[in-house]
């Protein structure tokens, strides 16, 4: 094999290609790099190349595979990370100002796993500041653009890490997810996206936002390769106090005779886009041709905007927590916006926080209810389709929100496009620790409803 384009294989498949030696991990890594030279430019996704190591680490990958000591299938595949994930001897500035010269001196404990795995890691990608936002925008490095139309959002705050999968910059990468900032740019760029249990995966080494609700997930072009990369991720951190010591499982049997799907017949008071509607409503018929049994819940019991206000209140008081000092003395390194969250976390008294984890306890009850009349719930990943730079609305967060509250995995996956071409993602919110199990789910409606989610002008 000689030319190569990435987007013409998911990673699962290039894995397979070079087990069988029809290609080399070289060949992948420069692949990347030379899409990443022709297209970044527009897309801003990087903040930093490793290059140089890059193409090192693929020539050291070539030769162990040549002589059968591979460290795992995954050995020799390119990825990248968010730049909250520190990286060592690289600068892991979150898109903040204050820290754009700031080494880390230690890698994050899933950088150290994935080195071990024999992964290659292609740089740092960019994110909306601090973590917190949804566009993916930041003072130091500016705008992360959507791949599927350069004037709209990839959605925050892991907008890189969904452009850079998108685009065919990287097989994977890695993003974090504290309120939805895995799944919402997975589901604008096209991509799928896993914000696993929370513990299961390691946050030692990934600059904090809110430690309560925080979690490490990747995001790749197929939900099969989801599942491949989480077993690597999922390992107990002694050094993490949110992490679990605990095996899952991960061989699944699905009796579908039995196995009911949750869904919606509406939303309450939040309004969604009606190419949304249609797609979920599309998608409800599709897992009910696979043969899964469909129960509607009741949406009545659930306020779904007062969740994500809920959860934003812990999360900007946290923050407050992390960047007094700056937001104090330096507030000029900060961006207005992130100025206004920081003040407003500032400001919340103790009741206003025992009244958000009050409601945040009867909605983890609520979903304890759903749990006992269904194996995992049906939800559009947002309630809007992508917007232009300019356009905000702070709603985008009102779905994904719930499983980073209730504690439990979600997996978003594309379903198809809006009559503008953007991409539109529908997410799985699983039990507890039953995160393969919502990878095979989404994954069987991956393989039976094949839909290219590649951007047009990027093939």
């Amino acid at each position: 094999m000689n030319k190569i384009n990435i987007l013409d294989h998911n990673l699962f498949e290039w894995v397979n290609l070079l087990s069988s030696g029809e290609v080399t991990s070289l060949q992948l890594v420069r692949s990347c790099l030379e899409r990443i030279d022709k297209y970044d430019n527009k897309i801003k996704s990087f903040t930093n190349i490793f290059a140089e190591e890059a193409l090192k680490e693929a020539v050291k990958s070539d030769e162990r595979r040549s002589k059968g000591k591979h460290l795992s299938i995954l050995d020799g595949i390119p990825y990248a990370s968010k730049e909250n994930i520190e990286i060592k001897n690289k600068v892991a500035a979150a898109g903040m100002l204050f820290r754009k010269d700031k080494l880390s001196n230690k890698n994050s404990k899933v950088t150290t796993l994935l080195d071990k795995a024999g992964t290659i890691n292609l740089g740092h990608l960019n994110m909306h500041e601090a973590a917190l936002g949804s566009t993916n925008d930041n003072p130091l490095h500016g705008r992360t653009y959507n791949p599927h139309k350069f004037s709209y959002t990839p959605g925050g705050s892991s907008g890189g890490s969904g452009a850079a999968v998108a685009s065919g910059f990287c097989l994977f990468s890695l993003g974090t997810d504290t309120l939805g900032s895995v799944r919402i740019p997975a589901a604008y760029c096209g991509v799928s996206g896993i914000k696993p249990t929370k513990g299961l995966v390691s946050l030692g080494g990934v600059i904090p936002l809110c430690s309560e609700f925080d979690t490490v997930g990747p995001l790749a072009r197929s939900v099969r390769d989801l599942s491949i990369i989480l077993d690597i991720l999922i390992s107990f951190d002694a050094m993490c106090p949110e992490s679990l010591d605990i095996n899952i499982n991960k061989e699944l049997e699905i009796d579908k005779k039995s196995f009911i799907i949750g869904c919606f017949e509406d939303f309450g008071d939040l309004k969604l886009d009606s190419e949304i509607i249609e797609k979920y409503i599309n998608s409800i018929n599709k897992l009910s041709q696979l043969g899964y049994g469909i129960k509607f819940l009741p949406s009545n019991k659930i306020d779904f905007a007062k969740a994500r206000r809920s959860g934003f209140k812990i999360v900007e008081a946290e923050a407050y927590f992390h960047y007094q000092k700056v937001f104090e003395n330096k507030p000029e390194k900060l961006s207005k916006s992130l100025r206004g969250f920081l003040d407003y976390g500032r400001k919340l008294s103790a009741y206003d926080l025992m009244k958000s984890r009050d409601f945040i306890n009867k909605l983890k009850t609520q979903f304890n209810e759903y749990f006992l009349i269904s194996d995992l719930v049906f939800l559009p990943t947002t309630p809007q389709n992508p917007f232009e730079f300019g356009e905000i609305d702070d709603t985008q967060a009102d779905l994904t929100c719930i499983s980073n509250l209730v504690e439990s995995p979600s997996v978003s996956f594309p379903v198809g496009f809006s009559m503008d071409k953007l991409p539109i993602g529908m997410q799985f919110i699983g039990k507890k620790y039953e995160d393969f199990k919502i990878l095979k789910i989404a994954e069987e409606f991956e393989k039976k409803f094949q839909i290219d989610m590649r951007a047009s002008h990027l093939v």
